[in-house]
């Protein structure tokens, strides 16, 4: 086998050739072309050794050490045929990883073949690319084979302007011109009170059942608040709408309606593949309400159901993850009697909605997400233990840097954030640590509006972050990804920016695209791809 490299840019219609490599062999042929993110093209001068992982269906594994050019010697003898096999690519540097890549299955056993495989520099965070029209309030899910999707959103953070129908592909295993962001060709059908969609959630449905791997949307409204930031518009146009999206045909069909129409609500799906639809606010013409029910989206049947036990947690503004095959758990926010909460509630998988430990204080917009032991990490929030609810744009809010993972039955404090924040982001990176992006460190009444009427617990982004970090579950410890500090312009983020949409794929992994912008609240346009780890063989 003769494996040759040449190293490509993403966005750039030029390779840029390396060395060739050689392997010895005669059953195929496989040409690789490595392609890079936009500035890190440099890399491949920083190696003196490429390596070759080659891991097979039944889990056999090996290792091809690469030479650099026709004289060198491989130290195998031949790349074994593959079967149904993934490969990784990685670029060394003494015994340090500056890159690698890998593949998603494929088998080969004779013949030519052309491979393209995506690499980034081990464990960092780079510009990939813009969206081609900023948004927020989008929506991101990874479809497990290196595309990710984007459904909806707007271009002016939750104020009123433009709400999208489009849904966006963002696909990198792709060839290199394939690789921008792009509309596909089907769109979320325009809701009967006009614009387009945010507030809704995209949840991808996992399981055993006809429809694992497809995505479900549920729920939404066009407009959160007024152009001017002093009403909530959606609460008269919530929608109840819900679609599944198949991510091979890029499809969408039309499922049942939700029973009660909703928007600004979360989604989680629990460890059989149903998926809990929990709060948000409805529709009502009698001024601002919540939907205080929990609705239950079976895949299996194809239908919704309806708990009829109360949500005594916070209903918006609360975090919710899957605890193991307990159930999925919710804590937090502002409850239905318009109160700051420190509350937990469990939904078990038979959709009973029990008691849970409280959290230790009353937090707002603190972020909850699911450990690969089953344990919950919380992060965050706005601490609101010294203060009683008066309205949503009146309080004054410091987000804290706590965070605890709730694991049998109770609380466990961690070493706390290196940055105190609420309204973030967070995602389960390929090896289990979680990375935390964006957010606000706070909310001030008393500051005067320079750009736009300050919106307090809805969405405000004066205090916006660009910082990201890593919680590392081995040692519950936190990492900062680049230097960073509540005022600092850019730093993972190309800007300050809270609620970036974040999804994360297993050979790939993460992206964090759009979000809310400091500037006026606008939404921004940036996708950034963090790049894991490697983790295999050594």
């Amino acid at each position: 086998m003769i494996l040759m490299l040449a190293a490509t840019a993403c966005g750039e219609p030029t390779p840029q050739t390396v060395d060739t490599t050689y392997v010895d062999g005669d059953a195929f042929r496989l040409t690789i072309q490595p392609i890079a993110p936009s500035g890190q093209e440099g890399m491949f001068d920083e190696i003196d050794a490429m390596q070759l992982v080659v891991t097979q269906a039944n889990g056999d594994v090996s290792t091809h050490v690469l030479g650099r050019s026709s004289t060198a010697s491989p130290t195998n003898e031949s790349v074994p045929p593959l079967d149904e096999a993934t490969l990784t690519l990685l670029g060394r540097a003494g015994s340090a990883v500056v890159f690698h890549g890998r593949t998603t299955p494929l088998s080969i056993s004779e013949g030519e073949h052309d491979l393209s495989i995506f690499v980034a520099r081990n464990g960092t965070a780079v510009l990939l690319d813009e969206l081609p029209s900023a948004r927020a309030m989008s929506p991101m899910v990874a479809a497990g084979d290196g595309r990710f999707f984007m459904f909806g959103g707007s271009d002016n953070g939750v104020r009123e302007n433009q709400s999208y129908t489009s849904i966006l592909r963002l696909d990198l295993s792709a060839s290199s011109e394939d690789r921008e962001p792009s509309s596909i060709e089907s769109t979320l059908p325009p809701p009967d009170f006009g614009g387009g969609w945010m507030g809704h959630t995209a949840t991808l449905i996992e399981g055993q059942s006809n429809h694992a791997g497809e995505i479900l949307i549920a729920g939404g409204t066009s407009y959160m608040l007024s152009a001017t930031g002093g009403a909530i518009m959606g609460q008269g146009y919530a929608s109840a709408v819900a679609h599944r999206f198949d991510p091979d045909s890029e499809e969408l069909t039309a499922i049942d309606d939700l029973n009660h129409a909703r928007f600004g609500h979360s989604a989680v799906s629990n460890h059989r593949g149903e998926i809990a639809v929990i709060g948000g606010f409805r529709q009502s013409d009698s001024g601002i309400q919540m939907a205080e029910f929990i609705e239950i989206y079976d895949p299996d049947s194809d239908s919704w159901s309806t708990r009829t036990d109360p949500l005594t947690a916070g209903t918006v503004f609360h975090g919710a993850a899957r605890l193991g095959n307990q159930g999925i758990l919710v804590c937090g926010g502002v409850n239905a009697q318009f109160e700051y909460t420190a509350t937990c509630q469990l939904v078990t998988p038979n959709g009973v909605v029990e008691a849970a430990a409280d959290l230790p204080a009353p937090l707002v917009w603190p972020h909850m997400v699911t450990l690969p032991s089953g344990a919950v990490l919380l992060t965050g929030g706005l601490d609101a233990s010294a203060e009683e609810f008066d309205s949503f744009w009146s309080p004054t809010l410091d987000a804290q840097s706590n965070a605890w993972i709730y694991q049998a039955g109770s609380w466990r404090e961690t070493e706390p954030m290196r940055t105190a924040r609420a309204m973030h982001s967070a995602t389960v990176l390929p090896g289990g640590r979680v990375l935390i992006a964006g957010g606000v460190s706070g909310i001030d009444a008393s500051v005067e509006p320079t750009d736009i009427q300050y919106s307090g617990l809805l969405f405000d982004h004066t205090h916006a972050l660009a910082c990201a970090e890593i919680f590392d579950p081995e040692s519950e410890s936190f990492s900062a990804v680049d230097p960073c500090g509540a005022g600092t312009a850019s730093a993972t983020l190309p800007e300050r920016t809270l609620l970036p949409a974040m999804a994360s794929d297993a050979d790939y992994g993460a992206l964090i695209a759009g979000g809310i912008g400091v500037d006026a609240g606008n939404s921004v346009s940036g996708v950034i791809l963090f790049h894991p780890t490697y983790s295999g063989l050594e």
